[in-house]
C-alpha cells in the first residue's frame, strides 16, 4: 500500500510538471479585444460618447481664394491713400486746434473737415483732466475723449 501511495504521489508530482505553459498576458481593456459579445454594451457606450463631439467646421481651400498679384497690388495702393488722406486730415485738425504758443488744445473750436463732417472741441473737465471731442457727419454725432494736460 505504502508502495501504491509513493507511486502515485510520484506519477501527480511527475504529471503536474508537463501541464505548466507559458503565461500569457491579454489586454483587458474591451478597446483591444474583438469578438466578445461581453463587451458590446462597453463599446457601445464609448461609441457614443464619442460621437457627441463636432470637429471644427474649418473653411476648404477652395472656399478662401487667393488674391492675385494685381489684386494685391491695389490693396496696397488703396491703403496708402487713405494713410495720406488720414495724415492730411489730422495734420489739418492738430493746427486748427493746438494752440502753437502753448502746445495745449483749445477748447470750444470747431473744425470744417471735408465733406459735411466737423470736429468739435469742448471745455476741458480739469478735475479728470480730460476733453470731449466730438464728430459730426451732419446727421449723427461721435463723441471720444482724450487726456487732458492743464496749463
Amino acid at each position: 500500500m505504502k508502495l501504491f501511495i509513493s507511486i502515485v504521489i510520484a506519477l501527480f508530482i511527475i504529471n503536474t510538471g508537463c501541464f505548466a505553459t507559458e503565461l500569457t498576458h491579454h489586454f483587458a481593456n474591451p478597446n483591444f479585444i474583438g469578438g466578445d459579445p461581453n463587451k458590446g454594451a462597453v463599446l457601445f457606450n464609448e461609441a457614443n460618447a464619442q460621437n457627441s463631439f463636432k470637429a471644427p467646421i474649418q473653411p476648404s481651400k477652395s472656399a478662401v481664394t487667393a488674391k492675385t498679384p494685381l489684386q494685391q497690388f491695389s490693396d496696397k495702393i488703396q491703403s496708402a491713400l487713405l494713410n495720406t488722406i488720414s495724415t492730411a486730415q489730422t495734420k489739418a485738425i492738430k493746427d486748427a486746434i493746438i494752440d502753437p504758443t502753448t502746445g495745449y488744445v483749445v477748447p470750444n473750436v470747431e473744425v470744417p473737415l471735408s465733406g459735411d463732417y466737423t470736429i468739435r472741441t469742448l471745455s476741458p473737465d480739469l478735475v479728470n483732466g480730460t476733453l470731449t471731442m466730438i464728430i459730426s457727419d451732419g446727421i449723427s454725432n461721435t463723441s471720444f475723449t482724450v487726456p487732458y494736460l492743464a496749463k
